[in-house]
């Protein structure tokens, strides 16, 4: 019974739960679509998709199960429902724990573009502006696998989804294109990939450069910048393919497109200028740029054809006599004034601009002839009204244009001048007035007649104007008319030529009819010569290869006179005895010889201050010094090495313990000279060490000498006028450069083992090249530059670096190191290996620009050299290449110089400002304190400023391509400078030829100087090592590998 009961009750229980299944099975079926009736299953799988709720648990989240099934509707729906997806968060991906920026790729079609409006620097495009992002939380392949076709829609689907916010930075007004409904198609693959396409119109701002106008070719840009993410959220990033394509049909009425080109950077926002709202960082930029040249024939046919005809047109009153005055005024003013109206009609369209455009310049030329052209007949007019005749020495421009602007009287016996009359008393003359004639008070003078002149002088008559002279008598109205008796002049017995005013206005007249339209001929071709230039490539080359013709010539000519000048002899370095030549050793072999007590550090430290006596008579690179107490610190090194006192982790804390060095006057140690070059300054001592200074003190280096530099730093040759100047130890006659000078002369004559100096626009690489040692100048920043040029360390932004200067390659890893200190060291990876055969190699031949001379022959087999090395080396060899830019590096150079924090003429005035004219006109009277090459470069802040915005695109180009370039295993080899060490003074000619160094400094990347021999004078060789941004490593690595394989530095002494 109870078992039949119980299965009774069981049977009941399971039919009801039945009963209730099916009931619940039909409610659910009325309230969902028959065809996604089997989305109430569950789907294990759909718990793995990324913004899945757990199934079946929450029962506000609508399942993804049987995606496959459901409309393009159904599935956005239930992508984007706010359980999986909010459009205000942005995607999120992240790399090892870390948060990734979203990646969006930009591409652009332009359907039209309007020709520029120069008035209001502006034009217009038509465009559909797409960008490509991947939104992982969009993804459905994984739910839907038979769904292979993107979902699509326009902006109904763009409104539910996160879409990055760009914006056009130099828009000046936008809109989105579409009739019905606006052009936006969005679509969403499988994988996430969300596209969105847009056509708009928009007016846009081009900063137009019109100095060349019309000549001109304008650059102008679309700027797309992320408004609301900085790049720690979004990056913007052109499509790798085709970034931009312009429409087959485009074309401008009054432009050419040259090329197209698209550029990625970053633009920083802060609060102050609002550029991006109130948030203030880093934000991603893209822009795509159009260089258009400007077409010709509009203004040719109406404004230049035209000119010309009215200035011709000018040029025919000079066929009119000179008294017809009506006719000649009325042509000149009205030619004038219809010119004045062409040139205004079309310069409304144009800005007003402060600078000279050339199209003014053609103004100001044709409005100077038509002008001259009135001013002539002035002239001729006033002399035709003249009642004087002139003479003559010769009847040429200069006698004739003399005379009539300094009329005197005929020169025929003029003492014989009798006292002048009125017109009533002219008794003697040759004319007899009546006696009722009036009295008009003409002053006239009465020159005697004698029977044996040969001069027939004018005879004047006086008739009535209206009446014939005969009726003259009658009326008191009277006329002068003067007669002469020849056309031509006459010639006197003293060789003189007399001409009537008539005869001078008629010569005149005659000659400006050739005159004018010769000097208009001239015009024209030195106007279109420079128009034609700045258009045409074919000629601007040709003017080009003229120019390094004409600095070839004058590079020889200066070579010539200054070795004339300089003497035939030369002198080098003292010979090095045997027993010396511990100073020859690298700095690591020193330190490890001190450690291992195979020599003591007194030794070494005496030996080299016994070599500085030795070579700085001939060098003159000493300031300071020698430091006669580094001996005593060596004494106390070797006690405390004999006595057991420093253990091993002293030693590993100071790598250079007993080494030597020595440091250039302008950075600073303690309670030693800090002149600065100046004799301001001469007897100023440090109170501080500079960092790099300390930092070397701490790594048991001892400081025995500070060196000589120019004045502050600024120029190409050690000299100023404390000490004189700087000599080459392999050539007495030529130069150290500068500013690191005293340190190349003395590293090189073997009087330190090491050097440190600071380098702003070559001044390492340049002293290290011309002496035939080792210098690198880092990555800016990565070594602080406190009491370096009385710097702070602190300053924001400046392309001066400190660095090292050594004999040997392998010494410069070790002084990186310590010279960084060890949290940057970290960040360089200094101590990681660099293998150099997985590095790419690159080189360029020259900078292009024609302001440097040519590179010498010598140079650039050296250059072959290294570059056939390292092609075998190298699995993908060398690659020649190019920059934009290097052409313009002085240019660059001296506007980032404008921007340093120092002022140069404060410091030179040590702290008081200079005038540069002042000190100038002291110089040439001889009371000036300063050296020519400091007066120099004060003038320089006088002459025309570079273009700021020019320089600044014109860096970020050269930047940006270095950067792709090199990326973070890249080497470039680029040449130290176009020769060898120059004769004293040639900088003064030769004033560009170091911005092959100031390159580096200009693009803040590190640059190693590696010696690669003697050329035929026996002077130093060499090669600059490139790479990277914290890439120092490789600099370095390079260095050593190419020490290694050619071993060329050949001292500038004999061992004896």
């Amino acid at each position: 019974m109870n078992s039949q009961a119980g299965a009774s009750r069981l049977c009941c229980a399971y039919v009801l739960l039945v009963i209730l299944h099916a009931f619940a099975t039909a409610v659910t079926a009325q309230d969902a679509p028959d065809d996604d009736a089997d989305i109430l299953h569950v789907n294990i799988s759909d718990d793995n998709h990324p913004h899945a709720k757990a199934n079946g648990k929450d029962s506000d989240c609508p399942t993804l199960e049987g995606a496959d099934h459901m409309s393009q509707t159904q599935l956005l729906t239930r992508l984007t429902h706010v359980c999986r997806y909010d459009r205000l968060e942005r995607p999120r991906e992240s790399l090892n724990g870390k948060s990734r920026p979203v990646k969006v790729f930009a591409r652009a079609y332009i359907y039209f573009m309007q020709n520029l409006e120069a008035h209001d620097l502006q034009f217009k495009i038509h465009a559909l502006l797409q960008f490509r992002y991947v939104d992982p939380r969009l993804v459905f392949r994984e739910v839907a696998p038979n769904r292979t076709k993107p979902i699509m829609g326009e902006q109904s689907l763009r409104d539910l989804l996160w879409v990055p916010h760009v914006f056009l930075a130099n828009e000046r007004s936008s809109d989105i294109l579409g009739t019905a409904e606006k052009d936006i198609l969005t679509s969403i693959s499988p994988d996430g990939t969300v596209i969105v396409s847009t056509r708009i119109s928009a007016t846009l701002y081009c900063w137009m450069n019109l100095q060349k106008f019309p000549f001109d070719e304008q650059h102008c840009s679309t700027v797309l910048e992320s408004w609301m993410y900085n790049l720690d959220d979004l990056v913007l990033l052109w499509e790798h393919k085709s970034p931009v394509t312009l429409a087959p049909e485009l074309h401008l009425t009054e432009y050419v497109l040259l090329e197209m080109f698209t550029n990625e950077t970053i633009i920083n926002a802060d609060l102050s200028d609002l550029r991006h709202g109130a948030f203030a960082g880093n934000y991603s930029s893209l822009s795509f740029t159009v260089h258009l040249a400007r077409e010709m024939g509009f203004y040719m046919m109406d404004y230049f054809i035209p000119s010309i005809m009215l200035v011709a047109i000018s040029w025919v009153t000079f066929w009119l006599q000179a008294d017809q005055s009506a006719p000649r005024i009325t042509l000149g003013t009205s030619t004038m004034l219809t010119f004045i109206t062409l040139a205004s009609a079309q310069g409304k369209t144009l800005p007003k601009v402060s600078y000279i455009k050339a199209s003014e310049i053609w103004f100001l030329g044709c409005t100077g002839f038509i002008f001259g052209s009135l001013v002539e007949f002035a002239f001729v007019n006033t002399i035709w009204r003249r009642k004087r005749n002139v003479e003559v020495k010769k009847v040429n421009s200069k006698h004739v244009l003399k005379q009539a602007l300094t009329p005197r009287p005929a020169r025929k016996d003029m003492s014989g001048l009798h006292k002048s009359h009125s017109c009533t008393s002219l008794a003697d003359s040759a004319t007899t007035v009546s006696a009722n004639s009036f009295n008009n008070y003409l002053t006239v003078h009465s020159f005697p007649q004698k029977s044996n002149s040969s001069q027939t002088l004018p005879v004047i008559t006086t008739t009535d104007v209206d009446r014939s002279p005969s009726d003259a008598q009658s009326n008191g109205n009277v006329a002068i008319q003067i007669d002469s008796q020849t056309d031509s002049g006459t010639t006197n017995g003293n060789g003189w030529t007399t001409m009537t005013p008539q005869e001078v206005a008629i010569w005149i007249d005659k000659r400006s009819r050739f005159a004018f339209p010769i000097a208009f001929v001239i015009f024209n071709v030195f106007y279109w010569t420079v128009a034609w230039i700045a258009k045409n490539n074919m000629v601007r080359r040709l003017l080009v290869s003229f120019l390094a013709f004409l600095h070839l010539a004058i590079d020889k000519l200066l070579y010539v006179c200054l070795k004339w000048y300089w003497g035939p002899s030369k002198q080098r370095c003292p010979t090095l005895q045997r027993k010396q030549l511990i100073v020859t050793y690298s700095a690591v072999e020193l330190a490890a010889m001190i450690r291992k007590r195979e020599v003591t550090c007194y030794e070494v430290v005496s030996a080299f201050i016994d070599r500085i006596n030795e070579v700085n008579p001939l060098v003159n690179a000493v300031l300071d010094g020698p430091i006669i107490e580094a001996l005593d610190e060596a004494r106390r090194i070797d006690e405390r090495l004999q006595q057991g006192a420093i253990d091993e982790a002293e030693l590993a804390a100071k790598p250079f313990l007993g080494v030597p060095f020595t440091t250039k006057d302008s950075t600073a140690v303690k309670d030693r000279l800090h002149t600065l070059g100046i004799v301001a300054r001469r007897g100023v001592k440090s109170n501080n060490d500079a960092e790099c200074v300390r930092l070397m003190k701490e790594a048991g280096a001892i400081i025995i000498a500070t060196t000589s530099i120019p004045e502050i730093n600024r120029w190409q040759e050690t000299r100023n006028n404390i000490i004189g100047q700087t000599n080459n130890p392999y050539d007495n006659r030529r130069t150290v450069g500068g500013s690191s000078g005293g340190e190349g002369a003395l590293l090189a004559a073997c009087g330190t083992p090491i050097g440190l100096g600071t380098d702003i626009g070559g001044s390492i690489r340049m002293p290290a090249f011309y002496c035939g040692v080792y210098g690198h100048k880092p990555t800016t920043g990565v070594i602080n530059t406190r009491g370096c040029s009385l710097r702070t360390g602190r300053e924001p932004s400046t392309m001066v670096v400190a660095g090292p200067m050594t004999r040997y390659a392998t010494d410069l890893l070790p002084l990186m190191k310590v010279l960084v200190g060890p949290e940057v060291s970290a960040v360089l990876k200094l101590h990681e290996p660099t293998d150099i055969r997985k590095l790419r190699y690159f080189y360029i031949t020259e900078s292009g620009d024609i302001k440097c001379s040519a590179v010498q022959t010598q140079l650039q087999k050296a250059m072959d050299r290294v570059v056939e090395h390292f092609s075998q080396l190298a699995p993908g060899g060398v690659k020649k290449v190019t920059l934009s830019g290097t052409e313009k590096t002085t240019n660059m150079w001296r506007y980032w110089m404008t921007q340093e924090p120092a002022n140069f003429g404060t410091l030179l005035g040590n702290g008081k400002p200079l005038s540069p004219l002042v000190e100038l006109a002291k110089k040439l009277t001889g009371r000036s304190e300063y050296t020519m090459a400091s007066i120099y470069s004060l003038i320089d802040t006088l002459l025309p400023q570079e273009k700021e915005d020019v320089i600044k695109e014109l860096t970020r180009r050269c930047d940006q391509e270095l950067t792709e370039l090199l990326g973070d295993d890249g080497i470039l080899f680029y040449h130290s400078t176009t020769h060898a060490a120059p004769y004293h003074y040639a900088a003064f000619v030769n004033v560009y030829n170091f911005s092959y160094w100031c390159l580096f400094n200009v693009l803040h990347v590190p640059a190693t100087q590696v010696p690669l021999g003697l050329d035929g004078d026996g002077l130093p060789l060499g090669i600059q090592v490139v790479a990277s941004r914290n890439r120092d490593r490789h600099c370095l690595a390079v260095a050593e590998e190419i020490e290694r394989v050619f071993n060329e530095r050949i001292p500038p002494f004999i061992v004896d």
